[in-house]
């Protein structure tokens, strides 16, 4: 069996025609692919900043926070300390009270 130069021809014709219709498919397929990444990215970028913002704003809720709550908040000890002075004044003054209420009654 002898092949002509036609017959190669057609061949090698037939062979670049395939070659160059799945270049070109590949070539779309790339390009979709690389659309879909890129509006991918686009979309993970604007996420990014939306969370880098709502992280902003909790810090700054927070400073603002630790700067309000020393004001707001009374530590337990600090509260018992407190309580502890109130009643023992609250206790003298009623020793005093006892005290002038005895006078009285003496002198009555």
């Amino acid at each position: 069996m002898q092949m002509d130069w036609q017959q190669v021809g057609v061949i090698v014709t037939i062979f670049l025609g395939w070659s160059a219709l799945l270049v070109g498919v590949i070539k779309i397929l790339i390009e979709r692919a690389v659309r879909g990444n890129d509006d991918r990215f686009k979309r993970i970028e604007k996420d990014l900043e939306r969370e880098t913002e709502k992280r902003r704003d909790l810090d700054k809720e927070m400073r603002t926070l630790q700067t309000d709550l020393p004001r707001a908040y009374v530590q337990r000890e600090d509260w018992i300390r407190l309580a502890t002075t109130i009643e023992a004044k609250m206790d003298a003054l009623n020793t005093k009270f006892d005290d002038v209420k005895d006078r009285i009654h003496a002198r009555g």
